[in-house]
């Protein structure tokens, strides 16, 4: 339990604060991890929820040099160049998207050798920790460029109580192309039937495809 907890950071940084960077940070604050968010359609400096709101990308690698960047994947490239001027080899990158083949190229070309990085993608979301859905799964992708961020990652994910899954950049985006259409199908064809309004006299065989509807 000690050894887990040495592996949190004292202050973690949340480059986006949408449904999903707002869920981290409220897990990295459970954990004891002091959490500092910026948002560039949240214009803050003030402490929200489990977050203390920074005005720059500049002031949040000042005050945190573990950094998850949590915005849309399309954002990613652009959310790095913004960060890049302020980190330094003693930081380390996170990404979430949901995908990883093209966040990884992005972490290459911009971030390089010289910041260390490492893809992830939890396999949780809002909905999941409000239903305190145990366990919280996790997959890192391994880089060649810095292995010692990617166990880094593991550990810090682990000491989060996550599960950790280590899968290459390819497969992984296989399987969520795979899994989510099936799961994007059934929704859509829940809700083209009318199911999903009112599910409060459900049975319980029910409850389970309508908690997918909530997730997608």
């Amino acid at each position: 339990m000690q050894a887990a907890a040495q592996a949190l950071p004292a202050a973690a940084g949340v480059l986006g604060y949408g449904r999903f960077g707002r869920a981290l940070g409220e897990l990295l604050a459970e954990a004891g991890v002091a959490v500092h968010a910026y948002d560039p359609f949240l214009r803050a400096t003030v402490t929200e929820g489990a977050a203390r709101f920074v005005d720059s990308p500049a002031a949040l690698c000042a005050a945190a040099a573990v950094i998850f960047v949590a915005v849309p994947v399309p954002q990613m490239n652009a959310a790095l160049r913004e960060l890049r001027p302020a980190l330094t080899a003693q930081h380390l990158v996170l990404d979430v998207g949901s995908v990883k083949v093209h966040p990884q190229e992005d972490c290459a070309a911009i971030l390089g050798r010289d910041v260390p990085w490492a893809g992830t993608h939890p396999l949780f979301g809002p909905v999941s920790l409000a239903l305190a859905e145990r366990p919280l799964r996790v997959v890192v992708c391994p880089n060649e460029l810095h292995p010692a961020a990617v166990d880094r990652a593991a550990a810090i994910y682990q000491a989060l109580g996550c599960e950790v899954h280590r899968e290459d950049a390819q497969t992984h985006d296989w399987v969520m192309a795979s899994t989510h259409a099936v799961a994007f199908f059934v929704a859509k064809g829940m809700l083209d039937a009318g199911f999903g309004d009112d599910t409060r006299l459900a049975p319980p065989s029910f409850q389970a495809m309508a908690r997918t509807l909530a997730a997608v």
